[in-house]
């Protein structure tokens, strides 16, 4: 819901005519009343995240915690 709370914040308080805009978010978008008392409800669709970019970003961290483990055991292995 305060993802449709921000997108109503957004909306501009008068029409590019001169009448007087409010808006109000609702549970699938937000409500747009015009000064004359007609209203529309607009439903914006939502970009889901891709899974694809979540999985690399994980792999990467993976690959660097790999790394630095392998860096630290030569690290000690050359002390002893």
């Amino acid at each position: 819901m305060s993802v449709y709370s921000a997108m109503a914040g957004d909306c501009p308080p008068v029409t590019s005519s001169g009448a007087a805009l409010s808006c109000s978010p609702v549970s699938n978008g937000y409500t747009v009343t015009i000064g004359t008392g007609s209203a529309i409800t607009v439903v914006p669709t939502l970009e889901n995240c891709i899974p694809e970019v979540v999985d690399a970003v994980e792999l990467g961290g993976a690959v660097v915690a790999a790394l630095a483990a392998a860096f630290g055991l030569k690290l000690l292995w050359r002390a002893f």
